[in-house]
């Protein structure tokens, strides 16, 4: 990822479009981030990887609170000893 400083960034604004089309952009204020600027390509790729993780958070959050509620001593199965989980 590039960075530039916000003066930079004013005084060269076109060659920060094109820029951006190959990699993401870090504008910096006083050496601290102030903005990110991403491709529509780049942008997308975020929101979709970011809906994914956040449907397999919730797949894996729903499959242990299941497994929780179906252990009949009140304990997760994973507290268990390894022994117990293995089926000869």
């Amino acid at each position: 990822m590039r960075t530039e400083t916000s003066s930079e960034t004013q005084n060269r604004f076109g060659e920060l479009i094109d820029g951006v089309q190959r990699e993401p952009v870090t504008i910096t204020r006083r050496g601290r981030p102030l903005a990110f600027v991403l491709s529509p390509k780049d942008l997308e790729y975020f929101l979709v990887s970011s809906r994914l993780r956040d449907r397999a958070h919730a797949e894996f959050e729903a499959f242990f609170a299941l497994a929780k509620k179906e252990d009949h001593i009140g304990r997760s199965f994973l507290f268990r000893p390894v022994s117990t989980l293995i089926v000869l």
